[in-house]
This record gives structure tokens, C-alpha cells and sequence, in this order.
């Protein structure tokens, strides 16, 4: 480990750098492989109890280097964050089931904007009466109107989501590049799309 310059070890990184301090000043060190204690009392005594602890019953805990200990500290957020992801009662959760973000295609800013509404639920069509203080707003077919109503439930709107192949998935419509764009045509033809 000390022979390799680019070891992620850290106490290999630490001679290393102690080396490199004292080999800046001019201070010459030799680094001196020791493969035995023999002769020192202590260490072979060290050794002998070391020796007999191999044939005792006992759980060991092997020493956590600093990047092991990074990798699962990051496991062990990312399983939680999943975790509180899944239970939450989001739109966004249905739609995108993973905390891991999902790559929309190459779009104009307006577009990515319309996605990203459509995802989380709010748009200014469905949620635009809490800035206004009005009551919820209703679709044409006297249902609330919600995404999850025109994109995938307005009978109204069938003929036109089935000619774009919409309406089936919400979570396919909104996260696989082709429907993305079926989905902006869809809302384009809808005359919904500036009031997203």
C-alpha cells in the first residue's frame, strides 16, 4: 500500500505525505520492511495472544477506512431517502418511483417547465384558483379537474390522447422521451398548453 502513489488508503496517504514534508526539508528517510518481532519481548508476547485469539470463538470487527466508510455512509442515506421517497403522498412520487432523477430529452426551458408541472401534479390550469381564491376548477365533463383527469381520464379528451398514444401510463407518458413530445402535442392540440 505505501509503494502504490495513488492508494486510496488513509494511512498509507498519510506516509505519503510525512514523507514528502521531510523529503522537501532535505531529510533523508529510509522505510524499512520489519516482517517479525523476534527478540522483543512484549511483541512476542503480542504475538503469542494474537496466535491463541485464532482458535477462540470471537466476532472481529475489521478497521473502516475512511472510503468505506463514505460508500456506505452514502448507501445508507440514499436507502432512506428511498425509503421516505416511496411512502410520501406526492404526485411526483407516482410518477417517478426512485429518488434517482430521470434524464428528460433535449427541450426548450418552456417545455421542461410543462414536464416538470405535469409531473408534481400542479399546473396553473388545475391549481391556479388557490392564487386566486376561487373554487376547484372543473373539466368540461363536470369532473375535477386534475392532470391525471386530461391527461388519462377525460372522455372528452379520448379520440385526441389515443392519436397521440397517451392516457394509458402516466408514469410512461411523463417520463419516456417519445411520449414526453406525444404529451406536448397532445396539450398543444388540446389548447392546453399555455395554461400549464
Amino acid at each position: 500500500s505505501i509503494e502504490n502513489i495513488y492508494t486510496k488508503n488513509f494511512l498509507a496517504q498519510k506516509v505519503h505525505d510525512h514523507y514528502h514534508q521531510l523529503a522537501a526539508r532535505n531529510v533523508l528517510v529510509n522505510i524499512v520492511w520489519s516482517p517479525s518481532h523476534v527478540g522483543i519481548s512484549g511483541n512476542e508476547r503480542a504475538d503469542r495472544a494474537a496466535k491463541e485469539s485464532l482458535n477462540m470463538d470471537l466476532t472481529t470487527e475489521q478497521m473502516q477506512l475512511h472510503t468505506d466508510l463514505q460508500s456506505c455512509l452514502r448507501e445508507s442515506i440514499i436507502s432512506k431517502w428511498q425509503n421516505a421517497w416511496s411512502f410520501s403522498n406526492t404526485k411526483l412520487s407516482e410518477i417517478q418511483p426512485t429518488i434517482m432523477t430521470t434524464n428528460l430529452p433535449s427541450m426548450n426551458r418552456k417545455n421542461t417547465v410543462i414536464i416538470r408541472r405535469l409531473r408534481i401534479g400542479h399546473t396553473r390550469k388545475t391549481h391556479g384558483y388557490l392564487f386566486e381564491n376561487q373554487d376547484p376548477p372543473y373539466c368540461e365533463c363536470n369532473e375535477p379537474l386534475s392532470v391525471n383527469h386530461f391527461l388519462s381520464q377525460c372522455p372528452l379528451q379520448l379520440e385526441i390522447r389515443s392519436k397521440y398514444h397517451i392516457g394509458m401510463d402516466l408514469k410512461k407518458d411523463l417520463s419516456l422521451p417519445k411520449s414526453i413530445i406525444n404529451v406536448l402535442n397532445f396539450l398543444r392540440d388540446t389548447n392546453l398548453y399555455n395554461f400549464i
